[in-house]
């Protein structure tokens, strides 16, 4: 086992942990697991998520759990937080920190089955480290307070920097360690259930603002911090009772085409005239119709239209409040029902985790990242943020053209596998645009001009070519009256 210079295991003989851990994998009933282990377990993040911005799946700061937990550089934090420990564990009066260790030694094998990779060290450092981190995470959910964060260089680290790093896939531990801790709390009957705690916590770190019941026997068997996230914002709460990312981007730009139609239009040919006029009257109908005909042709392969194209076909939005299952497009009153998503600081550290938890937990059915394909696909212009914002869909902190970059390079990195409760949804909304009479219109004309245009730009070229080549005739000989203007000059503007 070759020497690991990033941990603090190797400021000392770690011979005596490699022996343990020889013992433990060849003795294969040690690293059996249990029966009634949970059948997801907390990975390392997929390298596809990992290699696009390793900082947003691998903690800065502080280490909860086995995976990063001897990382040197994560260690300026650790006597910060076994003061935090140390509160904890007095004001839940828990019995000794030894008791606490040996009674999660009797559960080790339980434990190792939750993680994915084969951890490297003894029952006995796996139980300090679920007792240590354990009772941080309790005094982080328990505080609904801000708490003071100090390094060991003196430097203040602020409660959101905590909150990125605590939120990440890897840095996980078991909610039963949790549930545990809090039993054996002498104040046990006094203090309210995890479910309870986490979810006054939950506004913290959750990317959007959820509404309605939240029932314990419902949401309450979350494995840990990160899956209770995913399920609330995916499942959502009831209502309240009443009376009552394969994006095939191909981009043509075909300046020829304006340049030569600007050039004819100041060709001072009278039988012209009129073609040029039922043209230009044309163009403006279109352009009063929604429909762009600029003679670039932009074809994108987009999940569903921008926020602006819906509205342009009159589709209203409104906020559900209650998680992505209730995500749905009404024909009645032609209305997308979208929960309000809120894009902060964390915001991009959260949504990276969701979306690397779900492709290890849930990739047959990905309906986080189909519902973020859609709020990327909504969201192309500063214009599209801004009608989000307006109709409660969308609530952001920054500068917006952040935002908007954001969204972009979504679009080209999410592509998820797997059938979604969410496509019924997304088949409604483009079938509903498509069908509009302006899309039709606008479909077709893009249809004929992408078919047509290699052949068309090649002619539109020799057109331009001859046109220099007049004009150019026409500067040495004088012929001056056949353009109309010689400040639209063709040369300048190609």
């Amino acid at each position: 086992m070759g020497t690991q210079t990033d941990s603090v295991l190797s400021l000392y003989s770690n011979e005596e942990n490699w022996i343990i851990m020889m013992k433990m994998l060849l003795n294969k009933e040690e690293l059996v697991c249990d029966i009634d282990n949970p059948p997801y377990c907390i990975s390392k993040a997929p390298k596809a998520i990992r290699s696009i911005k390793e900082e947003a799946v691998v903690p800065q700061r502080i280490a909860i759990g086995p995976y990063h937990h001897f990382k040197s550089n994560l260690y300026k934090m650790e006597k910060c937080k076994l003061e935090h420990v140390k509160v904890a564990h007095q004001h839940l009066q828990l019995p000794s920190f030894e008791l606490l260790v040996d009674h999660f030694q009797t559960n080790a094998t339980r434990l190792r089955g939750y993680y994915q990779e084969v951890l490297d060290v003894s029952d006995d450092t796996l139980s300090w480290i679920m007792v240590i981190d354990g009772l941080f995470l309790l005094q982080l959910i328990c505080n609904e307070d801000p708490l003071e964060f100090v390094d060991s260089s003196g430097r203040s680290v602020t409660m959101e920097t905590i909150l990125r790093d605590v939120i990440m896939l890897e840095n996980q531990i078991p909610f039963f360690v949790l549930e545990n801790l809090l039993a054996e709390s002498n104040h046990a009957t006094k203090i309210p259930s995890l479910f309870t705690l986490a979810m006054k916590f939950l506004p913290k770190i959750s990317p959007m603002e959820l509404q309605g019941i939240f029932m314990e026997e419902r949401h309450g068997n979350a494995l840990h911090l990160l899956d209770f996230v995913y399920n609330l914002v995916c499942v959502g709460g009831s209502p309240v009772p009443s009376t009552t990312l394969d994006f095939a981007v191909e981009t043509i730009s075909l300046t020829v085409w304006s340049t030569l139609w600007n050039t004819v239009k100041t060709l001072n040919f009278s039988f012209l005239a009129l073609p040029v006029k039922i043209i230009d009257s044309t163009l403006n109908v279109l352009a009063s119709m929604g429909i762009s005909f600029s003679l670039q042709i932009v074809e994108e392969k987009a999940l569903i239209p921008t926020a602006s194209e819906l509205s342009k076909v009159k589709v209203k939005l409104s906020n559900t409040a209650y998680g992505i299952r209730t995500i749905h497009f009404s024909h009645a009153d032609t209305t997308l029902h979208l929960p309000k998503l809120t894009m902060n600081i964390n915001s991009g550290t959260t949504i990276g985790n969701l979306l690397a938890y779900e492709a290890v937990a849930k990739p047959e059915t990905p309906n986080f990242a189909r519902y973020m394909q859609m709020m990327a696909a909504m969201v192309h212009t500063g214009e599209d943020l801004e009608l989000l914002k307006s109709q409660n869909i969308l609530k952001h902190e920054g500068e917006s053209g952040n935002v908007v970059k954001l969204f972009n390079g979504l679009r080209h990195v999410l592509i998820p596998e797997g059938q979604s409760d969410l496509d019924f949804c997304i088949k409604n909304i483009n079938d509903y645009y498509n069908s509009r009479g302006k899309i039709r219109v606008k479909n077709f004309i893009k249809q004929l001009a992408h078919s047509s245009w290699r052949a068309l730009t090649v002619l539109a070229i020799i057109l331009v070519l001859a046109l220099m080549a007049l004009q150019n005739f026409c500067s040495i000989y004088s012929c001056q009256g056949l353009f109309m203007a010689s400040k639209n000059n063709l040369i300048s503007s190609f």
